[in-house]
């Protein structure tokens, strides 16, 4: 359930008889105060095999028929997919767009960088490198609409939340702890160089951040 691209191989190697259930989390909730968490409207939770031939056991297919019956029991909307990588990197698009420009401006919420013209315009060019990435990486489109349709679609859905949306690196950043620009920016930049998909922003956004964490915090990656 963690956030990024490219986190399975480490369990893979660590535990290579094991089947690997990736899964992409959205959870509208947010920290009130130390130890109370707020939930909001919605908890969906997208999971599958980590490759996709696993499939076709009798034994995983009961795997996720359980972990399904166990989350409806719970309240939770639970997805299982043939292709669960699609789903990974539909959401890093939204993480790796808003997380480093939110640190960068300063603070900026979600919304309030689509309300403003220039960094509306930066995290629409950063997510169309993203869902090029994305397309090449999984071998077919991440969304079945156009790139256009699709970050107009999660632009609406940010500024329609009841909420201010405060991405999680931003979080991080300010409450002095790391933040996942490993897994969330750099993982998705050596996809992109692996397979020849030229992402000039979001490499840029990269060293910004993390000259901005050395600075601040006198970490360096």
């Amino acid at each position: 359930m963690q956030n990024g691209i490219g986190i399975e191989q480490y369990f893979e190697e660590k535990f290579p008889e094991n089947p690997i259930i990736p899964a992409t989390v959205f959870l509208d909730a947010h920290q009130t105060e130390h130890g109370s968490i707020t939930h909001g409207i919605r908890t969906k939770i997208d999971y599958g095999m980590y490759k996709p031939e696993q499939l076709g056991t009798e034994q995983n297919k009961n795997i996720l028929e359980r972990l399904d019956h166990d989350l409806i029991a719970g309240d939770v909307e639970s997805v299982i997919l043939d292709n669960v990588q699609r789903s990974r990197w539909s959401k890093v698009i939204w993480n790796a767009s808003f997380g480093p420009i939110s640190v960068i401006s300063g603070g900026y919420s979600a919304s309030e960088l689509l309300r403003d013209p220039i960094a509306n315009q930066l995290v629409r060019t950063t997510m169309k490198e993203l869902i090029a990435i994305g397309d090449a990486a999984t071998g077919e489109k991440v969304s079945p609409i156009s790139a256009d349709d699709f970050i107009d679609k999660s632009f609406s859905i940010t500024l329609n939340r009841p909420n201010e949306v405060f991405p999680s690196m931003l979080v991080d950043f300010e409450n002095k702890r790391p933040m996942e620009h490993q897994v969330i920016v750099k993982n998705p930049i050596d996809v992109a160089n692996k397979l020849g998909v030229k992402v000039p922003v979001l490499e840029t956004l990269y060293s910004l951040l993390v000259l901005l964490e050395k600075k601040k915090f006198g970490i360096w990656q």
